[in-house]
């Protein structure tokens, strides 16, 4: 599958959890995806679609997604680079 699609299904997953928030969903739809290497572009879509967000939308939704980045990174799947 193209880089683009992979993309596009992060986005989703996005949208998803912002309705949801459901963390183990959100993490079974990235393992889904089944590209460890590319979990990377959940973080960059999420600092891609708060550039695009107004001071009250970032407000409401900041907290909320922070949670899921800091979930994945618990269960070591948004890791540091090395």
């Amino acid at each position: 599958m193209l880089n683009v699609e992979r993309c596009l299904q992060i986005v989703e997953l996005l949208k998803e959890f912002v309705n949801s928030g459901d963390t183990n969903e959100a993490r079974r739809c990235l393992l889904e995806l089944e590209v460890p290497h590319f979990h990377h572009e959940l973080v960059y879509q999420v600092l891609r679609r708060y550039f695009n967000l107004s001071y009250v939308e970032l407000l409401v939704e900041f907290a909320h997604v922070a949670s899921l980045i800091e979930f994945l990174h618990v269960v070591l799947l948004v890791v540091p680079a090395v």
